[in-house]
């Protein structure tokens, strides 16, 4: 950080400090960072020049200094006579300028590193296709736990009544049996604000979850009864010992849909068939690796258009696939989205003429369904509509498979 930068900032979080104040003697009264708003504004527009390169929220400076006070607060004893009162009447903030350097100088490390997990519906089965660990691209990792993983990484103790209380379930141990997505990210990741890093992940797990689904290596057996959150992440700031972070999880209906998937079955499968399935999971790397994001995008949209019981919702989610994958504003505005997309998705996927005018004469009316539930509020749907939503995820699957293929071909041939 340039010296005139820094004494900026040195000086506005010693002049901001008395303002912070601290609740029942251990936590952050969180209202109170408004005191600290305005920090960014000192730093640089280019964050790149004084080293932040990585995943940070838009106010990294705010958040860090809100972040590493709560967690200085929150080591000391719970007092619930306590009144609210300003932090510089806590030993460690009463010299407002020590605090400020110590807060600052703690900053100059970042991009700190971590590491996040998430189990997916992956066994030993994918051994010979993925072996111990595949790197995916983009930071992104699957592997399989082994004994130097469980010594490295020991799962965070569970919080006591978390099940009963909240309906999520953490695991008492990793799954040796299955594989994980592992993601490697440079930034900052607080327990309650600058939550991107944890957000990203999320996306990146669900893209992979789409991709397994389009790629029909998975399928969703979802149970009729009510489920525990079992989705979630293991948080890892990284260094000679791993310490576990807070804890996140998958939103609710993700993680009910993300758990619920397992290894499509390949009963009755011939040997030969089995195999070229299973090569499928190869084409992974080709859509992480790929500087266009639209099938990684896409892949997340497919997996959303499974979670939550709003079929409304979820036929838009998947009409959006293939607004992603398909769609141009400027030639879109010419011959009208609807048709751009039909053209293109029969052009993909469609073998011969009458395939072809077969899925455009379809993707037409779907779209018109689309349509009418964005633009006329349409509040059901038909069972000719509901047999047109199958159909449109089919479309999708057979979709994102062929724009892997293509990309595949193109990184291999290249």
């Amino acid at each position: 950080m340039h010296p005139n930068c820094r004494t900026r900032v040195l000086e506005a979080i010693r002049t901001a400090l008395p303002q912070v104040r601290v609740e029942h003697n251990n936590s952050l009264w969180l209202v109170s960072l408004l005191a600290l708003s305005d920090l960014d504004d000192i730093l640089p527009a280019n964050k790149a020049t004084i080293g932040m390169v990585g995943q940070f929220s838009e106010r990294p400076l705010m958040h860090f200094v809100g972040e590493q006070i709560a967690r200085s607060l929150a080591t000391r004893e719970y007092d619930s006579s306590a009144n609210t009162a300003p932090i510089t009447t806590l030993p460690e903030f009463r010299d407002t300028t020590a605090a400020a350097e110590r807060l600052v100088s703690e900053f100059e490390t970042l991009p700190w590193q971590y590491e996040l997990f998430i189990e997916v519906p992956l066994t030993g089965t994918f051994d010979d296709a993925l072996g111990a660990t595949c790197a995916l691209g983009g930071g992104l990792t699957l592997l399989r736990p082994d004994e130097l993983h469980l010594s490295r990484y020991p799962l965070p103790k569970r919080p006591l009544l978390l099940k009963a209380l909240n309906r999520k379930a953490m695991p008492d141990e990793w799954g040796l049996k299955h594989y994980y997505l592992k993601a490697s990210v440079d930034g900052f990741l607080g327990r309650f604000s600058s939550r991107q890093v944890v957000s990203n992940f999320i996306a990146k797990a669900k893209s992979v979850a789409g991709l397994l689904l389009a790629l029909g290596l998975v399928e969703v057996d979802r149970p009729p009864f009510p489920q525990l959150n079992r989705g979630h992440i293991f948080v890892y700031l990284t260094g000679e010992e791993p310490q576990s972070e807070e804890s996140a999880w998958l939103a609710d209906e993700d993680a009910y849909v993300f758990q619920s998937l397992k290894e499509a079955s390949e009963d009755g499968l011939s040997a030969d068939h089995v195999k070229a399935r299973r090569w499928g999971i190869s084409l992974l790397s080709s859509a992480f690796s790929f500087s266009d994001d639209r099938i990684v995008n896409a892949a997340r949209w497919f997996f959303d258009s499974y979670s939550g019981p709003n079929e409304l919702l979820s036929f838009v989610q998947a009409m959006v696939v293939l607004e992603i994958l398909f769609g141009e504003q400027g030639t879109s505005d010419v011959i009208g989205i609807g048709q751009l997309i039909a053209n293109r998705c029969a052009y993909l996927i469609g073998h011969t003429v009458s395939r072809r005018a077969e899925i455009i004469k379809d993707i037409r009316r779907i779209y018109g369904t689309r349509s009418a539930i964005v633009h006329r509020g349409k509040d059901t749907l038909t069972y000719a509509e509901l047999a047109d939503f199958n159909k449109l995820r089919e479309l999708c699957s057979r979709s994102l498979r062929q724009e892997l293929l293509t990309i595949h071909r193109d990184t291999t041939a290249g």
